[in-house]
């Protein structure tokens, strides 16, 4: 969605069609966020371990699985958190409008020449979806045709004013200028968010290298262990984080500058869409709280070929 490539507008059901199979499959921005998505969820799943076995070691609670289950989340969780900022980094400064905007945003940079830009390319928009009625008239002139495949890569900025008006061609100067406002995502929030991850996400990377070195030199310091307790919630927030990042940083755009979101509402009745998104919801919901108390219960009861708890002196300084 942020990096469209492989198909074509289709002039006659304006709906995309898929030309190129090869393209979506090698799509590098897809695979990007696919190999930074899985390494978030190993970030998580080491957080998790990590602080499970600290809670045992503090405990005094199998200390030997522990001390195993300990080392490995460590060393998963640095190499996993590094690599994902790493792959993060990249994929933020990739190329494309959109990435640049939300660039923009999450550092508190003007957008000024953005929107001077925008406001151009909407009205080459309005010329492009103008044509558009045109060539789904069967005007096929050849002229027609070329002007067309100059003007549509600007399309979707002229879909933009559908938002107050259905009709976007005689579209006056005050409607292009509030299409030109929401042509870029809004800074605050990304602002905030964005470093909201990046603090998670350091403080995982300290935690982790440190749990590596007092594994590596082998020291035991409940300070450590009761950090690594209550960093339980970093994973989680920072993954959270980036996901309002990747997604409130495309705004406006459902297919980046190509299909506005307000296009991609449903036509279901608001009763329709209130049954499905309450079902919805009580089901992740049931979801979640089996999975919280399973673990919870999983826990408290250790594992099921627990070792014999450690009767030489704590490993706890």
């Amino acid at each position: 969605m942020q990096n469209p490539v492989g198909a074509e507008l289709n002039t006659q059901t304006l709906r995309l069609e898929l030309l190129d199979v090869s393209l979506v499959l090698s799509n590098p921005l897809a695979w990007a966020k696919f190999v930074h998505s899985l390494l978030a969820g190993y970030v998580v799943a080491a957080g998790f371990v990590l602080a499970i076995s600290a809670y045992y070691l503090l405990k005094q609670r199998e200390t030997e699985l522990a001390q195993c289950s300990y080392r490995m989340a460590a060393a998963l969780g640095l190499a996993s958190v590094i690599a994902t900022m790493a792959i993060g980094d990249a994929s933020v400064y990739g190329a494309g409008a959109m990435q640049h905007n939300k660039l923009a945003a999450i550092n508190g940079l003007p957008n000024d020449a953005t929107l001077a830009q925008n406001r151009q390319r909407i009205g080459n928009g309005i010329k492009a979806y103008t044509m558009l009625q045109e060539l789904r008239d069967d005007k096929k002139e050849p002229e027609l045709l070329a002007a067309f495949a100059a003007a549509k890569v600007d399309l979707g900025y002229g879909l933009l004013l559908k938002r107050w008006r259905e009709s976007v061609t005689d579209a006056s100067p005050a409607q292009i200028e509030q299409a030109s406002s929401v042509s870029v995502p809004a800074g605050g929030r990304l602002y905030w968010g964005y470093r909201l991850m990046i603090t998670a996400g350091i403080l995982l990377a300290l935690l982790f290298a440190a749990a590596n070195a007092v594994n590596i030199v082998g020291w035991r310091h409940a300070w450590l262990f009761k950090a690594s307790v209550y960093a339980l919630p970093l994973p989680w927030l920072a993954s959270a984080s980036g996901w309002f990042i990747s997604e409130f940083g495309r705004q406006p755009w459902l297919v980046a500058d190509m299909l506005p979101i307000w296009h991609g509402v449903s036509t279901l009745a608001v009763a329709d869409l209130a049954v499905s998104l309450a079902a919805y919801g009580l089901t992740y919901a049931g979801l979640l709280a089996l999975a919280v108390m399973l673990t919870l219960k999983f826990i408290g009861q250790g594992s099921a070929t627990a070792l014999p708890i450690n009767q030489e002196p704590s490993y706890v300084a």
